[in-house]
């Protein structure tokens, strides 16, 4: 059984309004639905329903609690029901209307958790996988010590393969889809002089300025023999951490959120686990091995310095507000 309550707060003296009978009769305006004590009936088919009146701080504002129950199978009919209700009180509550319990959109969460921990840990297999064949088992330490303050995280350990478990969601794109160039931008005034100099043809200068070009992993590696480019990729899973986001947060989850995450979750679960086939037809020179190293761990610094500094200023935050509520 799924229960769906919502609160409403009425905001004026009308005496149409002041007891529980002035609202179902209100509601049966409606011809849609029919509304008793206990039941609403809507396309022959009945469900629970509950009205309560609560105390109110002060005369003018009445306050009641709406309650909603149905079997799985009718989730859709019930949803219409709400509609039809928040329609007719809206004119009366306005922005009063409170959601403070949501079964089904609780069901739509933990249905799309399982589907987002799947491809969480999915997209970390590519990551290995990627990094690990093509870059070989150590690869985070042929990064240029010079250019790279190699990150420390858990236990004071420094960088190594595990760190991606310590990515969150919206970070572990960052190893695919950060830009770089493979050629450092004050490289550049020496080829045109050689170009100047007729040491190098023209063919040859637009072929060797496209390393000055900032590409990221899945641009360079991925795109050629997948069927989705980098942009469609981000965006993709940018949309799927709003949702995520929701989930986590135990927001309320609408009806096109749910049907938009299951949408996002199928797309990149095929993307991903076709790139997963796809490793092995992926040539990397062993010059591109350091330059992807150095660049990947730094796409894995910048973002994990990025989220303690921004999980720091919430702690902070939430600190000052609690010592502003002692000191008054």
């Amino acid at each position: 059984m799924n229960d769906i309550e919502i609160l409403v707060a009425f905001e004026q003296k009308d005496e149409n309004l002041s007891e529980k009978e002035n609202i179902i009769s209100l509601l049966n305006i409606n011809k849609k639905i029919k509304v008793t004590n206990d039941s609403i009936k809507y396309k022959d088919k009945s469900f629970k329903f509950n009205l309560e009146k609560l105390k109110s701080p002060k005369p003018e504002l009445r306050i009641y609690t709406f309650l909603f129950s149905c079997s799985d199978e009718h989730n859709k009919m019930l949803l219409e029901i709400i509609s039809i209700v928040k329609k007719i009180i809206g004119k009366y509550a306005q922005e009063n209307i409170i959601t403070l319990q949501d079964d089904i959109s609780k069901n739509w969460s933990f249905e799309l958790y399982q589907k987002i921990f799947e491809l969480e840990n999915l997209m970390r297999k590519l990551l290995l996988q990627f990094m690990i064949t093509k870059l070989g088992i150590d690869w985070y330490k042929n990064a240029i010590p010079a250019t790279v303050t190699v990150a420390k995280h858990k236990n004071n350990k420094s960088f190594d393969t595990k760190l991606i478990y310590d990515m969150d969601f919206i970070q572990l794109s960052s190893i695919l889809l950060t830009d770089y160039p493979t050629k450092d931008i004050t490289d550049l005034p020496e080829l045109k002089k050689k170009l100047k100099k007729k040491e190098i043809t023209e063919n040859e200068y637009i072929e060797k300025i496209e390393d000055f070009v900032p590409k990221c992993n899945w641009t360079r590696y991925f795109s050629s023999i997948m069927d989705c480019d980098s942009k469609e990729f981000e965006k993709k899973w940018k949309n799927l951490y709003d949702i995520r986001c929701k989930v986590a947060h135990n927001n309320f989850m609408t009806n096109d959120m749910y049907m938009s995450g299951n949408k996002l979750c199928e797309d990149l679960q095929n993307i991903l686990t076709k790139a997963l086939s796809k490793i092995s037809e992926i040539n990397i020179s062993p010059k591109e091995i350091e330059i992807i190293s150095t660049n990947t761990i730094k796409a894995v610094e910048q973002n994990i310095n990025s989220s303690k500094l921004i999980k720091g200023a919430m702690i902070g935050g939430g600190l000052a507000l609690l010592i502003g509520a002692f000191l008054g």
